[in-house]
């Protein structure tokens, strides 16, 4: 969470008007209707109360959301001019490339995730079974 103070720290923001939304505690595998702090950032930007969000990637607030839900989200931005500022992109969703690129990133990274788990998975599949034929031996 200090790296992202920090950020906003570096584009003119202090502390004192830092609002954090965090769900540390809630599985990634959650709807991201469910997840309190989500709902509360949403809401706050409903009301004009904030107008940049920091993460550290797209993916660590969107990630299993599904793209209904992640379009809400940018055209929520785009509509209450919010920026959404990651380690190595800003965003403005009145740009169609930003648009673009958001999505792109996050599809990239949940295709990362996949191809991860599945490659784990399946090692994890073929150490048993090799331990299961030593058995046999």
């Amino acid at each position: 969470m200090q790296i992202l103070c920090a950020i906003a720290c570096q584009y003119g923001f202090t502390e004192n008007n830092l609002v954090i939304f965090e769900d540390n505690d809630i599985s990634g595998m959650t709807r991201i209707d469910e997840q309190e702090g989500v709902r509360a950032l949403v809401n706050a930007i409903e009301r004009d109360e904030i107008k940049a969000v920091f993460l550290l990637s797209e993916y660590s607030l969107l990630r299993n959301a599904a793209l209904i839900d992640v379009s809400y989200f940018i055209e929520l931005c785009r509509r209450h001019h919010v920026h959404v500022v990651t380690l190595t992109q800003v965003y403005d969703f009145g740009d169609p490339m930003h648009v673009h690129l958001f999505h792109f990133v996050l599809e990239a990274e949940s295709y990362s995730m996949y191809t991860r788990t599945t490659i784990a998975r399946r090692f994890k599949a073929l150490r048993k079974a090799e331990a299961a034929l030593e058995e046999k031996e």
